[in-house]
């Protein structure tokens, strides 16, 4: 087995990052906008979230990505690489991240019915289109070069 392509899995989990923070971003500002300003309480002129909230969920979906391109590299050599393993490494840390979470009670979102479906949907969507995405731009090591620096 190989080692990792580092440099290529940081990259590609910052591609996927970046897909999942913006459709986080679509889907809370616009579909779910009401229903996160009465579960969060919040005015309806205000802001949904504080500026460090939003940090917050950025740097998670970052770690999101950096984890499902970590899986698909990590699986890649058992599994073979493409859109099929892609879409396994993100259905299992859609599982891990959001589905667990959303269906635990009294731990989830607050969001209910419609909603709570909604973000799980497009939690998946998400997940997925990143996973693809930082999947796509990932190379192996060649055979034969070395891990580190060479002596």
């Amino acid at each position: 087995m190989r080692s990792l392509n580092w440099p290529r899995v940081i990259l590609g989990g910052l591609l996927a990052g970046v897909t999942i923070n913006t459709i986080e971003f679509v889907l809370n500002s616009t579909l779910l906008k009401e229903a996160w300003i009465e579960v969060l309480e919040r005015p309806e002129d205000g802001a949904i979230m504080s500026g460090s909230e939003v940090a917050g969920f950025n740097v998670w979906g970052f770690a999101i990505g950096w984890l499902a391109i970590w899986l698909y590299a990590s699986i890649r050599d058992r599994y073979g690489s493409g859109a099929r393993t892609a879409v396994q490494a993100a259905l299992a840390v859609w599982l891990l991240s959001m589905l667990l979470v959303g269906l635990q009670p009294g731990a989830g979102t607050g969001l209910g019915g419609v909603s709570a479906a909604t973000w799980l949907v497009a939690g998946w969507l998400g997940i997925t289109l990143g996973t693809l995405l930082g999947a796509w731009q990932y190379r192996p090591r060649p055979h034969g070069s070395a891990d580190g620096p060479s002596s």
